[in-house]
């Protein structure tokens, strides 16, 4: 689960101009993350990361959106 969460938040970062997709991606690499975290284990580098990169490529999501509809709108 946490190489899962890594590779989730990694596409997720870089496609999270996409307005679901990249969402989407970053929502189950922070699930995946914390999935992992909760199990408690010595390997949790990875989970930990995935984890912190979905919550970066929501953030990213959200302000794309944002600034999209603010563009839109301002037309």
């Amino acid at each position: 689960m946490g190489t899962a969460s890594l590779v989730l938040g990694i596409v997720s970062l870089f496609l999270g101009w996409i307005p679901i997709f990249g969402q989407l991606l970053a929502v189950l690499a922070v699930i995946f993350g914390a999935l992992r975290l909760r199990r408690g284990s010595m390997k949790r580098g990875q989970a930990i990361t995935g984890f912190v990169l979905g919550l970066l490529a929501l953030v990213e999501g959200i302000l794309v959106i944002t600034f999209a509809f603010g563009a839109i709108f301002t037309l």
